[in-house]
């Protein structure tokens, strides 16, 4: 179930559903770390969070000891991209409207360099970025 986070009261949701045990598994796919921190808080004790957004903060945004006292197993890196390639293309393809919605900001290639910083800085409330060749 999606739960959008500006007009519903994710832990509360998340509690109710669970009868108030957390999550089991959490994934955190924005790349920040209240993102992170809000993961690993929806957690149940000896749930799992796996992070595949690519957050650059310097320090996670929970330390071992809260992470070791929850009893948690927590998985981080890079999807497969290449292997889901053929499959994704497909599914956007035929939603495209619905794909495009996603990206809050569009470059062309050239300004990739660019485009990064204002996506790493968050700028302009920069979520996702398109880059077109």
């Amino acid at each position: 179930t999606p739960l959008n986070y500006k007009t519903t009261d994710v832990q509360a949701a998340i509690w109710e559903a669970t009868e108030g045990r957390g999550a089991d598994l959490a994934v955190e796919a924005v790349g920040s770390g209240v993102a992170t921190q809000t993961a690993f808080d929806l957690l149940r004790p000896g749930g799992h969070l796996s992070a595949v957004g690519v957050c650059t903060d310097q320090q996670l945004a929970f330390g071992p000891v809260a992470a070791y006292d929850k009893n948690i197993t927590y998985s981080i890196g890079r999807c497969p991209a290449r292997h889901y390639m053929p499959i994704l293309l497909s599914a956007a393809l035929q939603d495209a409207d619905r794909l495009a919605s996603v990206f809050t900001h569009r470059f062309p290639l050239a300004a990739g360099a660019r485009a990064y910083r204002i996506f790493a800085e968050k700028n302009d409330h920069c979520m996702k970025v398109l880059l077109r060749p």
